[in-house]
């Protein structure tokens, strides 16, 4: 039979134990949970968009990740008129933010470490890049990462649950082809079907003949 509990949990660093923010509920066999999120299962049995890897470490908890990836615009407007003249340069690095939802004690103190690792490593004035495994990273073309920061860790929308959003920035190199290209007129997909052709005109479509 379930019952309420409050867990007080060490910190990875000297210091008065930090409080787990909410109740959790504890299965007989002493696992915690919260309401609507099941005890901590196996790094098999988690669906791969539900986890992240940085590096070669999971992130606690399940997780939403979101990723914007840019291309560099200078935009050129005329006055008094409408539209602009752009001009494209290279992508920039792509930018994410990382929602970790954690419910045990243990996540907490994991999710503790494993922030205190990437942010500030040990002899480091700046982290390094971390490789990133991670479907919505994966389809942007992003390998790589730098942990720039964190939102503060705040509770969930379920009871029992905490989030914190962890900034990354992609890690790339810096590419010596110039990528700038004004945009004049737009060209046609290449799934548009052709334009018939005009009565009269020859197969050039040069008019009539």
């Amino acid at each position: 039979m379930s019952k309420k509990v409050t867990a007080s949990v060490p910190t990875p660093t000297s210091g008065p134990p930090i409080s787990f923010w909410d109740y959790t509920l504890s299965d007989a066999e002493g696992n915690f949970f919260a309401p609507g999120y099941t005890v901590y299962p196996p790094k098999s049995g988690w669906n791969a968009w539900d986890v992240i890897y940085l590096g070669s470490q999971q992130l606690p908890g399940i997780v939403e990740v979101s990723v914007r990836k840019l291309r560099d615009i200078d935009k050129k407007k005329a006055a008094g008129q409408n539209g602009a003249t752009l001009t494209l340069h290279g992508f920039d690095p792509a930018e994410g933010d990382i929602k970790v939802t954690i419910w045990t004690p243990q996540q907490f103190i994991d999710l503790q470490t494993m922030l205190r690792a990437i942010l500030i490593p040990s002899g480091k004035s700046q982290p390094d890049p971390l490789d990133v495994t991670h479907p919505k990273f994966q389809t942007a073309g992003v390998t790589s990462v730098v942990p720039v920061g964190i939102d503060s860790i705040d509770k969930g929308s379920v009871q029992g649950t905490m989030t914190l959003t962890l900034k990354v920035v992609e890690y790339i190199a810096r590419s010596k082809t110039k990528a700038v290209k004004t945009v004049t007129k737009p060209i046609g997909s290449n799934l548009d079907p052709p334009a018939p052709a005009l009565p009269g005109a020859n197969h050039q479509g040069t008019g009539p003949q």
